[in-house]
This record gives C-alpha cells, structure tokens and sequence, in this order.
C-alpha cells in the first residue's frame, strides 16, 4: 500500500485522525480523541492506531493534510509540530521519500463545504472564550475569516443568515436572539471534527485546486492568546490608573 493521505486536525476539538487511501473518496480510518486537553500525546497514539488498522506504516503516507487554524492556540501548535516531525523523519536524507504538504483552514473548509451542502450563503462560528472566537464566512462565492467578538454591537454586521454554531456558545445564541438573527444549526465539537476530516477528504479528492508543498504551513492566529489578551488588559488597566 502506498501512498496513503494523512489528515490531522487539531484546532476543532482535541485530536483528529483521518487516512485516505488512493483512489478512494471516503476515509479509509478517522478517529476524534476523547481526551481534548492531551492532544500532544494523544495525536502520535492515533496515527499510529491507524496505520496499524490499514496493515500499513509510516513509509506509506505519501501526503499530509494538516488544520493552520484558527482555533485553539496549543491545538494549532501540536499538530504543526506533529506534521514538522512527521515530514522530517520521512524525509531524511537516508529515504527517497517526498511527502507532500497542505496546509488548511478546518473551520474555511467547513463553511465552504456546508455551503456546498445547504446551496446558500452560510457563516460558522467556533468559540474561543464566553465572548470571542472565531467565523468563517462564505458569501456570494467569496471565503473569509475573522475573530469575533461579542461585545461589539456591529460583531454580525453583513453575515449571511445561516448560522452554524461549533460546540456550546451560549453568549452567541443569546446575542443572535438579540439581534433577530437565526441559528440555523448546533453543531457539538466532537461531530464538527468528524465533518471536518470528511470535508478535508473532499478536498483531496474532488480535484479541488490546492497547493501542494514540502514545506509545512504557517499557524493561521486571528486573535491574540489568552495569555497575551490577560497581559495586555493588566498594561492598559496599569496606564488607567497611572494616568489618575
């Protein structure tokens, strides 16, 4: 067997796994780790499971489809990182091994596939905190990204009317009910993960056009971590009070 494509999402929801063999349209093996707080160990464990479950190894993957982002700020990290080290050990200098790189959006290719699907203008939204996260934006053949923030009156301002929620974000239910805006579908994160392996899969093999690499992506961050959001908040509340 060879060839096989490896596909790892990262940014959703924990760890996902999914292999595609050649010539095939649905995943030959998938799996969404239980565990979304041990990605780092969990990941390595999965594509091991399923190599093992298609009698295959390393030695047979051939491609390798891996989430940017956005999403999860050490999600995002331990896949790329994953990927890197994947991709450096099967090409070392002793293989002739040439492993093919793509790097995704899972939260893009979901939206545009969800568009395909409901045959109309659609909106996903993934949560990062109670009030911010993220959307992903299809309308009138146009794709695009940006963070979003609750607590900005103008947060919805030209966004399709079809809503999809990843995972529990009850502040955004609450705002679209404030706003006469409708959640179309609720999404929980385990399933969007699965969907997004499935949608990553059709981007391989409808013949969609993507740029193949041997280099392994860029991280795509829309937002500052959380760490960095705390820092800035403690410096501008530091200002406030020097400045009284």
């Amino acid at each position: 067997m060879k060839q096989l494509t490896l596909i790892i999402d990262t940014s959703i929801r924990g760890a996902a796994v999914g292999l595609l063999r050649p010539g095939e349209k649905k995943l030959a093996f998938f799996e969404v780790s239980e565990d979304i707080k041990d990605s780092a160990r969990q990941l390595p464990l999965m594509v091991k499971r399923g190599l093992e479950d298609l009698c295959a190894t390393s030695r047979d993957v051939g491609a390798l489809v891996v989430s940017q982002g956005p999403g999860s700020f050490t999600g995002i990290r331990v896949g790329l990182a994953f990927a890197y080290g994947f991709s450096l050990g099967l090409n070392d200098s002793a293989s002739n091994q040439n492993l093919r790189v793509l790097g995704a959006s899972s939260l893009l290719v979901l939206a545009e596939s969800t568009a395909i699907r409901e045959r109309c203008d659609v909106v996903v939204f993934l949560p990062a905190t109670k009030t911010s996260g993220y959307a992903a934006i299809v309308q009138k053949g146009v794709s695009r990204m940006l963070p979003v923030d609750l607590s900005s009156a103008s947060f919805s301002e030209g966004f399709p009317k079809y809503w999809m929620v990843i995972g529990d974000w009850a502040q955004l239910v609450s705002s679209a009910d404030l706003l006469g805006a409708g959640i179309s579908a609720v999404i929980d994160a385990k399933a969007a993960s699965e969907m997004v392996l499935k949608c990553l899969a059709d981007l391989v093999t409808e013949g969609r056009t993507v740029n193949w690499s041997k280099e392994i992506p860029e991280a795509i961050y829309l937002r500052k971590s959380s760490v960095e959001e705390k820092f800035d908040l403690e410096h501008s509340e530091r200002e406030r009070i020097d400045r009284h």
